[in-house]
């Protein structure tokens, strides 16, 4: 039996061997192309500012900006010198809290006066870090004893629109800017300020070659650290702005190197006394920095008046690219 088998599987293998196969024409295959698409618009909309020691924490800094754009400066604290009084012949702070710091002031009609440090509210911000406005764009705040982040159900509660209400952070004069350009990757860019207007009260009432200087410069960000522009060469202080002379105080990237400078960032006129510097910086460590760093220096033989006076300090971000 199984040599039947055997013989008769060899013999169908023999006839199928023997059998002609068909040749086959298959048809042309059909092609057809789908499209993807995608494009990238640049963020034009106006900039939150940040807390310059902690970027995560958005706040309504005094002063002005934003500008908007995609290279934009967003915020500029108004440096505010205080009220002077004349004090049996001595120039001093009429609001410190004591007599040291009411030394600090002047005689002869001279003076070195240092610009307050900044009290901001702290905007409220959602699960996604993006602020909450109301209807007409206006800013909610953190209420004074609540923290962000604050779900929409909970701004009734935990958020309001006036600012006396909101919790508070006390910190240095900074500058913001951002950069969101992405047109053929090139960003960089050179931030620089000037005495514009000197400190003038009325027609006949100016502080005569006054001149601003600023110390203790920190940059910060939550960019890519390889990202960061770098000041300008004088190391963290000592950066004077005399009337209508342009100071630069950083830039970001070079000819050869166009990445540096996407992101937003602070510039800081001092640091509270427990903040520690991002790595490579120079922190002051000084509890008074924020209220030293920024210096109105006044010479002597000026004709006073007791009416507020007022300067321009014009801050330029260029495109160095």
């Amino acid at each position: 039996m199984k040599k039947k088998v055997l013989l008769s599987t060899a013999l169908l293998g023999a006839l199928a061997a023997s059998v002609a196969v068909p040749t086959l024409t298959l048809a042309a295959p059909t092609v057809l192309d789908g499209h993807g698409y995608i494009q990238y618009a640049e963020d034009n909309d106006p900039g939150t500012p940040e807390d310059p020691e902690d970027p995560e924490v958005p706040i309504d800094p005094p002063g002005t900006g934003p500008t908007g754009g995609a290279l934009a400066i967003d915020s500029i604290t108004n440096l505010n010198f205080n009220v002077i009084k004349n004090e049996a012949g001595q120039y001093v702070y009429a609001n410190a809290g004591n007599a040291d710091e009411k030394k600090q002031a002047s005689t002869a009609n001279k003076g070195t006066y240092y610009a307050d440090k900044v009290v901001s509210p702290v905007i409220a911000k959602d699960e996604n870090g993006n602020p909450h406005k109301d209807g007409s764009g206006a800013y909610y705040y953190v209420k004074a004893g609540n923290t962000n982040p604050i779900a929409l159900a909970d701004l009734a509660t935990k958020a309001t629109l006036a600012k006396a209400d909101a919790e508070k952070v006390t910190g240095p004069n900074f500058v913001e800017v951002t950069d969101k350009r992405i047109t053929d990757g090139k960003n960089g860019w050179i931030l620089s300020a000037e005495l514009t207007k000197q400190f003038t009260a009325d027609a006949t009432h100016s502080l005569v070659g006054a001149s601003i200087t600023y110390n203790n410069l920190l940059l910060n960000s939550s960019a890519d650290t390889s990202l960061w522009p770098t000041l300008d060469g004088i190391g963290n202080s000592g950066y004077k702005l005399d009337l209508n002379t342009e100071k630069v105080f950083a830039k970001a990237g070079s000819a050869t190197d166009t990445t540096k400078g996407f992101g937003t960032y602070t510039l800081a006129f001092g640091n509270t006394a427990n903040y520690t510097a991002p790595a490579g910086q120079t922190s002051t460590g000084a509890i008074d920095s924020t209220n030293s760093s920024v210096v109105l220096d006044v010479p002597a033989g000026q004709t006073l008046t007791d009416k507020e006076y007022t300067a321009d300090i014009t801050w330029t971000l260029t495109s160095a690219f």
